[in-house]
């Protein structure tokens, strides 16, 4: 170990072990000083060639060719221009900032604040290069940051470079990730999508070309797509129509909402691929269910025939059956000559209404009677009409009878006789008295009072059913209803008559009929029956019914006497009913205004 105080050597100090300058406060010049171990500047136990420890100003150049660890500050004085230069002129070297805390690299005497990350620059532009100058990455000005470029022209430019496909911006989270792309495609169409890239399904994309476009996708698939006139197609990429849907399959594959100058605006068009098919239709349905035509009702647009430009509107509806849930069944069908057919699809006439036994073609409720003339033709040659008429005037009321003859005149009171002679020699009688004056007549009798007016049936409006006998002639036989009585104006013959019959039994003995709503009662004996009361019998015109006696295996006994009228048998004797259970009798009554006849229709069926 070498020891100098206040040398000056103008050579060359070459030391193996160690110089110590210990409190030295003068200077050491030297040409060269080589130090062949670890020189330490502050310390005594240097861990690295040279360990400066403490603050080393450095007015001139500091050249580093190797890696050089700062645990303190390095300043670069404000005086001249203070360059640090890392490598050679034609390569590159590394400053490395580490520590215990976070690493900050501070330029152009800028000040600490914490202890983030930073790395921090005066106003100029800053630029950032992969490798070499070549790959450039990013770019700093006071224009923004270029990512890709030199020349950022907002706070934040991204240049695709050289390639069509450009991803530009990742968005995650925990469990999804979205991206930005420039023709994510790849097949220059210089779009703009986001992606879903977690599930690899394109959402929202911009087309440039043509003037612009967007669609919106599910699946990977375009679902809504808006074309530079704003026409919107939902299912098809070439929209015809402000909307213009097309669907799959053979109901309904486009509905557009069109302008079209002879139609007038807002005109909704349903177009049909498949039109030129005969029957093939597009249906307009309403669902009451989740499924595609499940309880459905709606409209079907159709051809009439592939050889003809006919068409027709059908009218559908599901049935009230639970067995189907996307059945649908055509009610109504108006044809391409304007026909309509309900019940059938193929209507000849103007209305055509096609029923069933069950389900009768036609009823017409709530008719109303207005002026004389009034009437409904349903065949103008053959068939039925409904027509008012006015009723005649009712008849006048009778004269009232002549009033009763005045009493006879009191007889005037007699004469009084003359008086009686007086006795004497026999003489002449005495006159005879006058008679005594008459009694005057009686008075004439007061007249009787006039008789009471008929009240006359007041005139009413007639129902006819008429057939026509020619274009405005009805035939002579009608069935004339003005509200009282039906009248047959010919001789008539009924065919499949169907009765109404009501079921009955005894209450308190007593069986009650009402001719109004049966025509045949099913009199279950539960009881013996005392007597029956008949209901709405019509005076003057012949009423009947029928009874069908139900036993119930026990013996009960009927009183045949409707209302105060006792029923008269064949030989004046009533049948002994049938007790035996499951067997019925049957007896049917007519009624002549006077007396019900009673006659056995057959007994122990």
């Amino acid at each position: 170990m070498a020891r100098l105080q206040g040398a000056r050597i103008t050579g060359s100090i070459i030391a193996t072990s160690f110089i110590k300058a210990n409190g030295f406060s003068g200077s050491i010049t030297a040409s060269n000083l080589y130090v062949l171990g670890k020189a330490g500047i502050g310390t005594t136990s240097p861990a690295a060639t040279l360990d400066v420890v403490g603050s080393a100003a450095i007015s001139s150049t500091l050249t580093v060719t190797g890696t050089t660890a700062l645990n303190g500050a390095v300043n670069l004085s404000t005086a001249g221009t203070p360059t640090v230069t890392l490598g050679a002129s034609t390569t590159y070297g590394v400053l490395t900032a580490t520590g215990t805390n976070a690493a900050s690299i501070y330029l152009n005497g800028a000040t600490r604040t914490g202890f983030e990350a930073k790395l921090q620059f005066g106003a100029a532009e800053h630029q950032w290069f992969n490798g070499s100058l070549s790959s450039l990455i990013m770019t700093l000005n006071t224009n923004g940051l270029g990512i890709g470029t030199s020349s950022p022209d907002a706070k934040l430019s991204i240049n695709k470079g050289a390639t069509n496909q450009l991803l530009a911006l990742n968005m995650s989270n925990d469990t999804i990730k979205y991206s930005l792309y420039v023709d994510q495609d790849n097949n220059g169409s210089n779009s703009f999508s986001i992606f879903d890239t977690t599930n690899s399904q394109t959402a929202i994309k911009y087309l440039p070309t043509g003037n612009g476009s967007w669609q919106l996708y599910t699946n990977n698939v375009v679902r809504l797509h808006i074309d530079n006139v704003g026409n919107v197609g939902i299912g098809t990429t070439s929209p015809s129509a402000k909307l213009n849907i097309s669907l799959a399959g053979v109901v309904a594959n486009t509905l557009s909402l069109i302008n079209v100058g002879s139609w007038g605006n807002n005109t909704v068009q349903l177009f049909n691929s498949n039109g030129g098919t005969t029957g093939n239709e597009v249906l307009l349905l309403g669902c009451q269910a989740g499924g595609n035509g499940q309880l459905a009702s709606g409209f079907g647009f159709g051809r009439e025939s592939s050889a003809t430009w006919g068409t027709y509107i059908s009218l559908k509806t599901h049935s009230p059956s639970t067995s189907v849930i996307d059945e649908l069944y055509e009610r109504v069908r108006i044809t391409a000559d304007g026909n309509v057919g309900i019940g059938t699809t193929s209507p000849v006439n103007k209305l055509h209404i096609s029923g069933s036994s069950t389900n009768l073609p036609l009823k017409l409720e709530g008719l109303t009677s207005n002026a004389t003339g009034y009437f409904l033709t349903v065949d103008n040659t053959t068939g039925v009409v409904h027509k008012s008429t006015s009723g005649a005037s009712g008849t006048s009321g009778a004269s009232g009878s002549s009033g009763s003859s005045g009493a006879s005149g009191t007889s005037g009171s007699s004469g009084t006789s003359g008086q009686t002679g007086t006795s004497g020699s026999s003489g002449t009688s005495g006159q005879t008295g006058s008679s005594g004056s008459s009694g005057t007549s009686g008075q004439t009798g007061s007249s009787g009072s006039s008789g009471t007016s008929g009240s006359g049936v007041s005139g009413g409006t007639n129902n006819i059913v008429a057939k026509f006998s020619g274009a405005t002639t009805l035939a002579t036989s009608t069935i004339t209803d003005n509200g009282t009585t039906v009248t047959i104006d010919a001789a008539s013959s009924i065919q499949g008559v169907k009765e109404t019959y009501a079921t009955t039994a005894p209450t308190s003995s007593v069986v009650t009929i009402d001719l109004n709503t049966t025509t045949v009662a099913l009199l279950t004996l539960n009881a013996s029956v005392n007597s029956f009361t008949i209901n709405n019998l019509t005076a003057g015109k012949v009423n009947s019914f029928t009874i069908v006696t139900i036993p119930n295996g026990s013996v009960y006994t009927i009183t045949w006497t409707f209302g105060v009228v006792g029923v008269k048998w064949p030989g004046g004797t009533a049948p002994t009913l049938t007790t035996t259970n499951g067997k019925y009798d049957i007896f049917s009554f007519i009624y002549d205004g006077t007396n019900w006849y009673g006659f056995i229709g057959g007994q122990n069926f």
